[in-house]
């Protein structure tokens, strides 16, 4: 009787949707990183060189590359949201704000420089 009170409660529910949450970030971002460039054979193997310079192609390490920015994007903004949610100190919330900042920063920094090596490499 425990169980399906438990059950019933829908308690259960909140976990999964916060992973469920997470795992559409991480489809999202590899949308936006270029997944169907990849899967669909349009993609290179490179080697040595991460951003091949024509806009018609991606490379497979730009792939890996460009989805760990969008990554450490995300994971700056989901800290800033976590600093301003009361869920912390306020000692440990401007720390967050520090270093989520630092994460938004290299990770737009990181795909602005991406663009360029691309379009002008």
């Amino acid at each position: 009787m425990r169980s399906i009170m438990s059950f019933l409660s829908l308690k259960w529910i909140s976990s999964r949707v916060d992973l469920i949450g997470w795992v559409l970030v991480v489809v999202v971002i590899a949308l936006v990183s270029g997944v169907f460039t990849f899967l669909t054979g349009r993609s290179i193997p490179a080697g040595t060189v991460v951003f091949v310079p024509t806009l018609q192609y991606q490379s497979h390490s730009e792939f890996i590359v460009v989805f760990a920015f969008y990554a450490i994007a995300t994971i700056g903004v989901a800290l800033y949201f976590l600093a301003g949610s009361g869920r912390v100190s306020e000692r440990n919330a401007s720390y967050l704000v520090l270093l989520s900042v630092f994460l938004i920063v290299l990770g737009v920094v990181g795909l602005i420089n991406g663009e360029i090596v691309k379009r002008f490499g």
